[in-house]
């Protein structure tokens, strides 16, 4: 191979490194603020909860998955494994038979937010509110997926858990 072979070649692969990384498309960091506006949202959406909770309201429930049939609910007793629309409606009508509101306390929140996706961790409690207004408080954890759908937040996965010992 001649000189100037080796060179045109060793330019050609710079130039092609070059252009690929060129016309990559890298993602700026959001800015604190963006950040700070995504987790608002995130957290609207777990006070959006205690509110249709208390209203009893089965569509403003589904309302806070995803739009497609890619959903589940899960929680801590035997069969409280839902999926799908169908699954997670059937399990709120059953949440919502009870002689008691449920609601959350939300004390402990924990969100982590990359681009369109995000989890959310809590580690509270789990309130059953009486029509007299009195409630019992019951230790519960729950974690959240959500993904952005244009610019809302909606959930994909809720799983819900009373911690016991082993």
């Amino acid at each position: 191979m001649s000189n100037g072979l080796r060179v045109s070649a060793l330019g050609f692969g710079l130039w092609a490194v070059l252009f690929a990384l060129g016309c990559a498309t890298i993602a700026p960091a959001p800015t604190p603020e963006a950040k700070a506006k995504e987790e608002s949202a995130i957290r609207a959406t777990l006070t959006r909860m205690n509110e249709v909770l208390a209203r009893r309201d089965q569509a403003g429930f589904l309302a806070l998955f995803d739009d497609s049939d890619d959903i589940m609910v899960i929680g801590s007793d035997v069969g409280e494994v839902c999926a799908g629309r169908a699954g997670v409606k059937g399990f709120i009508q059953w949440i919502y038979s009870q002689k008691f509101i449920f609601a959350f306390d939300l004390q402990k929140v924990v969100v982590h937010q990359e681009g369109n996706f995000a989890w959310v961790y809590e580690d509270g409690n789990m309130l059953h509110v009486r029509p007299d207004g009195t409630s019992t408080k019951i230790p519960y954890r729950f974690a959240l997926t959500l993904v952005k759908r244009g610019d809302q937040w909606r959930w994909q996965l809720f799983h819900g858990s009373i911690p016991r010992g082993e």
